[in-house]
């Protein structure tokens, strides 16, 4: 989504892994239809991701990115799947790995949750 909130998530998260987007890799895009996207909006958009796309991450707004996780989260890491399940608080963030040939086939037979962070869980470095 292009709200101001999500590209700062991007960016932090970004930062945080030492990766410059806009050096390294010109196919980020921030796509106004996110912003107001339901569950199903979302996993239309990850189907549509191109085949050469190796990972792709999705920074959206509640309902729709939560419902969409707790969709996809079908399978995985238990404790990551008991406590993704409660709820996807702002700033939740969520990895699965996707068994498909393409994006195009992404849904809850093919992915697993494999770690669900909240920002409760994590410790505050002040930054």
């Amino acid at each position: 989504s292009p709200a101001a909130r999500t590209r700062e998530t991007f960016e932090r998260i970004a930062h945080d892994l030492g990766w410059n987007p806009e050096r390294e890799n010109p196919k980020v895009r921030f796509v106004e239809a996110l912003y107001f996207a339901t569950a199903g909006d979302l996993l239309t958009h990850i189907q549509a991701a191109g085949d050469g796309i190796d990972t792709l991450m999705v920074v959206g707004h509640n309902p729709g990115i939560g419902d969409l996780a707790r969709i996809l989260a079908q399978k995985g890491d238990p404790a990551a799947l008991e406590e993704l399940v409660r709820q996807v608080p702002a700033g939740g963030l969520a990895r699965f790995t996707v068994a498909a040939a393409g994006w195009r086939e992404t849904g809850p037979a093919t992915t697993a949750l494999q770690d669900f962070v909240s920002p409760k869980t994590l410790e505050c470095d002040g930054s």
